[in-house]
């Protein structure tokens, strides 16, 4: 019970710096700062999810008398995978509004996040543009608006 506690008291303390660094960010960055903190919360909330799943690797989950047959380790590795893939499509969309809103049509718009260990949370791993040749003298002035704009560096690839 006591673990319980603490896992709410950390998603509250948790909810409580989201709030306050959302206060302190630009308004023309709140999308991708809400987005960040977004995932932050996240990986709090199935913080403990995560070291249930290592301590019980074959636990049947059930759910109002309904057993289930994905271990809890399958489950937490889902929600990462869902979350990595909504993540990346939202970052994906920034991205598009950005260059629209700079004058700029590209071809492709690659996006990878990924799940660290280590930092036990998601990450984007790479932000790639594909655009035309013609944007070959804006490269520069392009990485750098949206650097500017969303806090990210997207590598231009130029075809």
């Amino acid at each position: 019970m006591d673990s319980i506690r603490v896992w709410a008291v950390t998603i509250i303390c948790a909810a409580v710096v989201c709030t306050l660094a959302q206060t302190v960010v630009p308004t023309e960055k709140r999308k991708i700062m809400g987005f960040v903190l977004g995932l932050f919360m996240l990986t709090v909330m199935t913080g403990p999810a995560k070291k249930i799943a290592h301590d019980f690797k074959n636990l049947d989950c059930v759910f109002d008398g309904i057993k289930s047959p994905q271990t809890s380790k399958e489950m937490v590795d889902f929600s990462n995978d869902l979350t990595i893939e909504k993540g990346s499509l939202a970052v994906k969309e920034i991205i598009e509004e950005k260059l629209t809103d700079f004058g700029v049509q590209w071809n492709d718009i690659e996006v990878i996040c990924k799940f660290c260990e280590r930092e036990n949370g998601i990450i984007i791993e790479l932000v790639s543009i594909q655009l035309d040749k013609s944007y070959s003298h804006r490269k520069v002035q392009i990485e750098k608006y949206i650097k500017d704009q969303t806090g990210l560096f997207a590598q231009v690839i130029l075809i």
